[in-house]
């Protein structure tokens, strides 16, 4: 256990120096705020006014969106690992 909290504290600490975690983070938040907040964001705003801002269509749209970024978010992370 105390080789992963070696692991963990190591990675929290050079990640709060990357200016790039606090862009993904930022774009995360408004991506989820927009997706609830809004009627003409995403999926709800392309269709005809029959979807519903929380139906499942529109949660699945909105959650394949965020994984595609994730995907995009972890190949930024794991690109800038440093090879021992």
């Amino acid at each position: 256990m105390a080789m992963f909290w070696e692991f963990f504290t190591f990675e929290i600490r050079f990640r709060v120096k990357s200016i790039s975690t606090y862009i993904y983070f930022l774009v995360w938040i408004a991506f989820s705020f927009l997706t609830v907040a809004s009627e003409s964001f995403g999926p709800v705003g392309n269709s005809n006014g029959k979807v519903l801002l929380n139906g499942p269509w529109a949660n699945a749209i909105n959650d394949f969106y965020a994984c595609l970024f994730g995907m995009i978010v972890i190949a930024a992370i794991f690109r800038h690992v440093h090879p021992a």
